[in-house]
């Protein structure tokens, strides 16, 4: 859910009282402010951050959809969250409402997460993925059926041959990694270019050497579109554009499935001076963070998600939260979470299945609401309906939505 449009249908079918918006915030009921279920609209979600039981410390998590995972100092792999299409690599398709070890014997220096499918990199260079492979996210044909065989899946992390890889980014259903050189290779659907490949609407397998000489240093993948920080801090992105996820104009790239896109499968500059020492991508928006702390935020803000206290659609980087310095920032969905610099936690943007985690009642809000209990995260990670996040142990706490065991907290919520 994207558009403000639909945010409000949903709600509006809900039997409760809407928030109004007044002063940048969205105001609702308050009521059962003790019960772990206040601020959501029916007992599917929890809308204050609770921790995650059953697994060990933490030192990076990623989500995206229905399912998180997280990787351990020393490489150990846990996800947990919906498995129908084996993206928890645990060698089976069944939901695991708690954390699960990857199976194997494999340590990984970073790990992300797709819709219906998970990567790593692990010590050494070589990538693998895991879960869906119905649209290339695998790098190549999928080895087994899942969901009673309906869909092209692994079970357990198979490996991507061809080169070694740095770091690695998933999107809803495609994959960027860098190899030793900065070079960035995608794979998997390219519905509008981002991959870098110009295949509009089609699966790119193997790898794909994405078009250009930039040399990068980190990688985000959002929906269809990609992004990426050079060596120098300069942001470069490519894909669709339809929402301004690029944060710069670019021209028609053609009727792709009966409708006419914005999108440039050659990576370019975001419009904006700034550079950048991390990045954050989204289904329609990204944000990234200045040596100094800012962030800027570009794209969809249809529910307020970009935090500039207004709903304008921007295809230029600007300024989130009036120049508030963070240390942390993560987009997700249409929500963002972020942690001041010297404060405690927050989140604005819509607030489905109490995702925002501040304990109330509010549809968005447009101005940074502090976490519920006024926790202090060094890391966000974001999936459709939910948020989860590290505190400076390694400790791993989620809010929002549970109904596929994404919140980890060992049930489906009814």
């Amino acid at each position: 859910m994207q558009d403000r449009a639909s945010g409000l249908f949903l709600l509006l079918a809900l039997p409760v009282a809407l928030a109004s918006c007044q002063n940048g915030v969205g105001i609702g009921d308050d009521n059962a402010a003790g019960d772990k279920w206040a601020g959501c609209y029916d007992h599917s979600c929890v809308s204050a951050p609770q921790r995650v039981p059953g697994v060990p410390p933490l030192a990076s998590l990623s989500a995206k959809t229905y399912h998180t995972c997280g990787l351990t100092p020393a490489g150990e792999a846990w996800c947990w969250g919906d498995n129908s299409v084996g993206q928890l690599g645990d060698g089976t398709d069944e939901r695991r409402g708690g954390p699960v070890k990857v199976a194997g014997d494999l340590r990984f220096s970073v790990v992300t997460v797709g819709s219906g499918f998970t990567c790593a990199v692990a010590v050494g260079g070589t990538a693998y993925c895991w879960g869906s492979g119905a649209s290339g996210e695998l790098g190549q044909e999928a080895p087994e059926l899942c969901m009673a065989g309906r869909v092209a899946c692994a079970r357990s992390p198979l490996a991507i041959p061809g080169r070694a890889y740095t770091t690695i980014a998933a999107g809803i259903r495609h994959v960027c990694a860098l190899d030793t050189a900065g070079a960035a290779f995608c794979w998997g659907f390219s519905l509008l270019g981002e991959t870098g490949n110009p295949a509009f609407g089609e699966r790119v397998l193997p790898p794909f050497r994405v078009p250009g000489s930039d040399v990068f240093t980190t990688l985000a993948a959002g929906d269809a579109f990609t992004c990426g920080l050079t060596n120098a801090g300069r942001a470069l992105c490519w894909g669709s554009n339809n929402r301004g996820e690029l944060g710069r104009t670019v021209g028609a790239c053609g009727n792709v499935f009966g409708f006419t896109n914005v999108c440039s499968p050659t990576p370019g500059p975001v419009v904006t001076a700034e550079r950048f020492t991390a990045l954050s991508a989204s289904n329609g928006h990204a944000c990234a963070i200045t040596p100094a702390g800012t962030a800027l935020c570009w794209g969809d803000n249809g529910q307020g998600q970009l935090g500039t206290r207004d709903f304008n659609q921007y295809d230029h980087p600007v300024v989130a939260q009036g120049g508030m310095s963070f240390t942390a920032v993560n987009a997700s969905g249409a929500a963002t979470c972020g942690t001041p610099a010297g404060g405690a936690s927050v989140c604005w943007g819509l607030n489905l299945a109490g995702k925002l985690g501040v304990g109330t009642r509010v549809e968005l809000s447009t101005a940074p609401l502090p976490i519920k209990g006024g926790p202090r995260f060094a890391s966000f990670a974001g999936g459709q309906d939910y948020v989860c996040a590290l505190d400076a142990a390694g400790a791993a706490f989620c809010w929002g939505g549970g109904r596929m065991g994404q919140l980890g907290s060992g049930e489906m919520l009814p």
